[in-house]
C-alpha cells in the first residue's frame, strides 16, 4: 500500500511539473520528485531486502558517493573539477545531502537492472553477481545524463572548472557516474546474499512500480520542452538556448529512463 501511495504522489508531482512548467508549481514539483524517490527506495528496499539489506545498500552508496565526490572536488577524479552550489551542512566541501541521491535513485536502478539481467531478481546466481552491477551502473548514469543538461545550466547546481560541450558538462562527469555506480553496485552484490533476506519482490507493486517511478521524471521535462522559459544561458564560453536544453533533456529521458522502464516491465511481464 505504501508503494502505491508514494507512486501516486510521484505521479501527481510529475503531472504538476508538466502542467506548471515554467512556473513555481513546475519547479516545486521537480524538487519533490527526488524526495519521493528516496522514500520509495526505503519502502521498497525494506520490503524486498529487509532493513539490514537496505541499510547496507544505503551505507555503501553514501560512503562511496561521498568519497568520490570529495575526491573529484579536491583532485578532479573521477567527475572532473567542480563546485557544488547546493546549500546545507558540508564536509570536505560536499553538501551532506548530495550523496543521498545515489541511494534514492541508485536502489531503483539496482532493482530494474536485477529485473532485466537475472532469471530470478532476488536470487543472483553465477555471473549475475557481476553483470547486474554493470547494467545498474549504466541505468543510474542514464538518470544523470538526462538531468545534467538542466542542473549544470538552468538550475546552476554546480559549476565545472572546465565546462564541456554537453551543455557545459564534461565527459569526465558521465564516466565518473559510471565508475561510482559500478563501485556501489559491485560492493553491494558481493554482500547481498549475506545482508538481504531471501524474499523475492513477489507483489505486483514491488515488481511494477519501480519502473513507473523511474520513468515519471520524463513528464515534467516534456512540459518544459513544450513551454520552455525564454532566453539563453552562458556556461564558460558557450551560450545555450534554454528551450534547447529542455528539449535535449526530454529526448534523452525517453531514451534512458523511458527505455529502461519499458524493458524492465517487459521482462517482468514475461515472468
Amino acid at each position: 500500500m505504501l508503494l502505491w501511495i508514494l507512486t501516486l504522489i510521484a505521479s501527481l508531482a510529475a503531472i504538476a511539473g508538466a502542467v506548471g512548467a515554467g512556473e513555481s508549481l513546475g519547479d516545486s514539483a521537480m524538487d519533490l520528485l527526488p524526495g519521493v524517490a528516496l522514500l520509495f527506495s526505503l519502502a521498497h528496499g525494506s520490503y524486498s531486502a529487509g532493513w539490514r539489506g537496505i541499510g547496507a545498500f544505503f551505507g555503501i552508496s553514501y560512503v562511496v558517493a561521498f568519497a568520490l565526490e570529495a575526491s573529484s572536488v579536491a583532485s578532479g577524479f573521477p567527475f572532473g573539477f567542480y563546485e557544488h552550489n547546493t546549500g546545507g551542512p558540508r564536509l570536505l566541501d560536499i553538501p551532506l545531502v548530495v550523496p543521498i541521491a545515489y541511494f534514492g535513485y541508485g536502489w531503483i536502478a539496482w532493482v530494474l537492472a536485477a529485473g532485466i539481467v537475472r532469471s530470478t531478481p532476488a536470487r543472483p546466481t553465477g555471473a549475475e553477481r557481476f553483470t547486474t552491477p554493470l547494467v545498474a551502473a549504466v541505468v543510474l548514469a542514464g538518470w544523470d545524463f538526462t538531468f545534467d543538461a538542466v542542473f549544470a545550466t538552468v538550475n546552476a547546481r554546480y559549476d565545472y572548472r572546465h565546462p564541456g560541450g554537453f551543455y557545459g558538462v564534461p565527459i569526465s562527469n558521465f564516466l565518473g557516474w559510471l565508475l561510482t555506480g559500478w563501485v556501489i553496485f559491485q560492493l553491494f552484490a558481493l554482500v547481498e546474499s549475506r545482508v538481504s533476506r531471501d524474499r523475492p519482490a513477489s507483489t505486483q507493486a514491488a515488481r511494477i512500480l519501480p519502473s513507473v517511478v523511474w520513468a515519471l521524471p520524463v513528464l515534467p521535462l516534456l512540459g518544459f520542452y513544450l513551454s520552455p522559459p525564454p532566453g539563453e544561458i552562458t556556461v564558460g564560453d558557450r551560450t545555450f538556448v534554454i528551450g534547447d536544453i529542455y528539449g535535449t533533456a526530454f529526448v534523452t529521458g525517453l531514451m534512458t529512463l523511458g527505455f529502461v522502464a519499458v524493458l524492465a516491465l517487459a521482462r517482468t511481464a514475461r515472468r
